[in-house]
């Protein structure tokens, strides 16, 4: 919204909003291209990238989003990625959750049928610190009988961190 000062219809007389209206702006936006194929034939967590950002300020938030392309080869049964997002050390996102099956990718099948898809995660944390804060990707597959690989052949994946200001 923009205000107009009385007998003044100029462009220059356009003024910005009030000091005490939030407006909830994007402070910066670190992104991290995952350039190399992984491929997990394990259910513990794979390291697949890493960015790192740091806030300005204590109280903002950081939107965290990862795009992975997600394929999981031909094989009968069940097939499963699950994928886990860590702030340092502390996991801040695990598919895996409550219910045990995975929110990822799940799939099953009687046939030899392959699964191709991308998985999108947005997460939203709030590390409450001006240091450096480092957000890892991981992936694993659900079960024992498939490989479960990211980025596969010419496709690409992405983590993206962007702050914003509270």
């Amino acid at each position: 919204m923009a205000i107009i000062k009385p007998n003044n219809n100029t462009i220059s007389a356009i003024t910005a909003l009030p000091a005490a209206i939030p407006t909830g702006k994007i402070l910066q936006v670190q992104t991290a291209a995952l350039t190399t194929e992984v491929t997990s034939n394990s259910t513990t967590n794979v390291d697949v990238g890493s960015l790192s950002i740091t806030p300005t300020s204590s109280s903002s938030t950081i939107l965290i989003q990862s795009m992975n392309h997600i394929y999981i080869p031909q094989n009968t049964g069940w097939k499963g990625a699950l994928i886990n997002i860590k702030r340092g050390s502390t996991s801040i996102f695990d598919d895996h959750g409550d219910q045990g099956y995975g929110e990822s990718v799940n799939f099953t099948d009687g046939s030899n049928d392959r699964v191709m898809i991308y998985h999108n995660v947005s997460y939203v944390d709030s590390p409450n610190t001006t240091s450096a804060v480092t957000y890892k990707l991981y992936c694993r597959k659900y079960d024992g009988t498939n490989n479960v690989r990211l980025k596969y052949a010419q496709t690409s994946s992405l983590i993206l961190a962007e702050e914003i200001a509270q």
